[in-house]
C-alpha cells in the first residue's frame, strides 16, 4: 500500500498474530495459495519460517513476473508446492538466485 505521500507501506490486512514467538506453531489456514508454504498444508502446525517463504515467492514474482508455483487446479497448485523444485533461469544474477533460495529455502 502506499501512504499519503507516496511511500510503500506493508501492510497485512489484520492477519498478523501478536506476541508470536520463533518456536511458537499455528494451524489456521489463511492466505493466498500461491504464497502458502509447504508446512500450512500439511496439518502439523507452522511458525515464522511460512512468513520467509511467502517472502521468496513475492521476491521471485517481482523478479521473474510470474509465479513459480501457478496452476488453476487448486489440488495441483498445491501439489506444486509440496514436490516441485522452483528452476531459475541461468540468467538471473548469483545474487539474486541466492536471495531467493536463502530467503525461501534455508
Amino acid at each position: 500500500m502506499l501512504d499519503q505521500d507516496g511511500y510503500l507501506k506493508i501492510i497485512d490486512f489484520g492477519l498478523s498474530k501478536d506476541r508470536f514467538g520463533y518456536t511458537d506453531r499455528i494451524n489456521a489456514i489463511c492466505g493466498t495459495r500461491t504464497y502458502m508454504a509447504p508446512e500450512m498444508f500439511l496439518d502439523s502446525g507452522y511458525g515464522m519460517a511460512a512468513d520467509w517463504w511467502a517472502l521468496g515467492i513475492s521476491i521471485y514474482a517481482m523478479l521473474m513476473y510470474e509465479l513459480p508455483f501457478n496452476n488453476d487446479d487448486q489440488n495441483e497448485l498445491v501439489n506444486s508446492i509440496l514436490y516441485d523444485e522452483i528452476e531459475l533461469p541461468e540468467e538471473l544474477s548469483e545474487n539474486a538466485s541466492n536471495l531467493i533460495y536463502d530467503v525461501s529455502w534455508p
